[in-house]
């Protein structure tokens, strides 16, 4: 545990001397983002050529000395299956292999570095195989700062003051990346609670932590809206982030007044923890121009133009070097904005975040139902806390918890013309009241579950 906190307490110095740097990049105008893009996309090539195995075949054609982002659509799209099929010929520090990796992300009870100077996290494997993702101590150092530095983009360009309590709910393990890093650069007190855990666990942990900063996934930050209103949570967050699934503007607005906290949201992965973040001026966020490269693409993998859902994205990380990932394909269906942000910042912006291409419903007669149409259905009840949505032959079936004041047969009726609206023909549709709907192993609530997952009921209910 000593060289654990002796190696944190270093982190913790060396993000505070980077932050600086991070926090003034988000000033810089798209010229000179261009530029840095530009070289360190060449870094990126040059040393996944020089030491990735897998990486030198692939990039054969690309020359890094004089390489842009054109040329990235040169380069095969990468999956997942490739990363875990040769991750020992892509990570580029000898030493590693990813047999020893998953063995020490088995052993991890905390937060815990691997050879002194490394981070390795997992992703839950929900949507499909699990990812394992391997950091060094700078690139550490960028998924923390890339997220954080939005909130100090307006203050002091260095954490002042008493260091803030934290408060994280969200994944149960520390292989998430959330919780690792939120826990490695945690200058206060950090405690984390399992968003599966029982809420009045839960709330009876918040209100002993009484945290200074409130970081969770929408669905379990509704619950708690619900808790302080009835008078169970009695915290009051300065800051309250958002990240790991969609914000509703509805919730958004829910958080603000029932704290009286200022709201952030965020958008990442395993792969790369800083992919967006929300400014605080209007909605929407900003890709993290810096860190990220993403194309949005269609199914076919064809560039999409801003304005339009892509149907995922291509991504390649410029920070992390130490297990390169060049057009590695997410299922993430995002809309890029055609306009720019009041805020000044030269950053793309997104407009929203839409889920994920694994979340829409395909009928047999071939029609698609995009999660979006149902969940401006659903955000819209007030009465909700959480819902899930699980396909059927002929439709969905709709499990919510609420209050009693939901009409039920109401609901499944706006369910079923959203349906209709989408070509579902006489879409047969049932809604559930539950006690519970479980969550997945990274404490996020599946929302959208086509056929081909729907799982066995999770818990009996009402029905109308």
């Amino acid at each position: 545990m000593r060289a654990y906190d002796e190696l944190r307490r270093q982190h913790v110095a060396d993000m505070l001397s980077a932050m600086p740097e991070y926090v003034a990049r988000l000033s810089w105008d798209r010229r000179r983002l261009e530029t840095f893009r530009r070289r360190a996309l060449r870094l990126l090539l040059r040393v996944a050529q020089e030491h990735s195995p897998w990486y030198r075949e692939r990039l054969r054609e690309i020359d890094p000395a004089v390489a842009t982002e054109l040329d990235l659509e040169r380069i095969p799209p990468m999956t997942r299956a490739d990363l875990m099929d040769h991750w020992d010929e892509i990570v580029v520090y000898p030493g590693f292999d990813l047999a020893g990796v998953q063995a020490h992300l088995e052993e991890v009870k905390d937060d815990a570095y691997l050879g002194h100077a490394f981070h390795a996290v997992a992703s839950s494997g929900a949507s499909g195989r699990r990812g394992v993702f391997l950091y060094d101590w700078e690139s550490w150092i960028a998924s923390f700062a890339g997220s954080a530095r939005w909130r100090l983009r307006r203050g002091p360009r260095q954490p002042e003051g008493p260091a803030p309590s934290i408060a994280l709910l969200g994944a149960e393990r520390a292989s998430h990346v959330g919780y690792a890093l939120n826990q490695t650069f945690s200058r206060g007190e950090f405690a984390a609670f399992p968003a599966r855990l029982p809420l009045p666990e839960i709330v009876r942990g918040l209100n002993a932590a009484r945290p200074d900063v409130l970081i969770g996934y929408p669905s379990a930050l509704r619950a708690l809206v619900e808790q302080t209103r009835s008078g169970a949570l009695r915290i009051s967050p300065a800051y309250v982030h958002s990240t790991g699934e969609p914000l509703s503007r509805a919730l958004e607005q829910d958080l603000s007044t029932t704290w009286g906290a200022r709201i952030g949201e965020g958008w990442g992965a395993s792969e790369a923890p800083p992919l967006a973040q929300g400014c605080g001026t209007a909605p929407g966020m900003h890709v993290s121009d810096d860190l990220v490269i993403l194309e949005p693409v269609d199914a076919q993998g064809g560039r999409v133009a801003p304005g339009c859902r892509s149907d995922k994205l291509y991504l390649t990380n410029l920070f992390n070097l130490a297990l390169p990932l060049i057009r590695y394909e997410l299922t993430d269906q995002v809309t890029l904005s055609c306009e720019s942000c009041p805020c000044g910042s030269a950053y793309t912006r997104i407009d929203r975040v839409l889920g994920r291409l694994d979340e829409r419903f395909v009928y047999d007669d071939g029609v698609i139902v995009e999660p979006e149409s149902l969940e401006s259905v659903l955000s819209r009840e007030p009465s909700v806390y959480e819902y899930q949505v699980l396909q059927t032959d002929t439709g969905a079936e709709v499990r919510v918890r609420c209050d009693r004041k939901l009409h039920l047969r109401a609901v499944g009726q706006r369910v079923a013309s959203a349906l209709g609206k989408r070509g579902v023909r006489s879409p047969a549709v049932s809604v559930r009241r539950v006690d519970s709907i479980e969550r997945a192993s990274d404490g996020k609530l599946p929302r959208f579950v086509p056929r081909s997952v729907v799982p066995d009921p999770y818990s009996q209910g009402g029905v109308s």
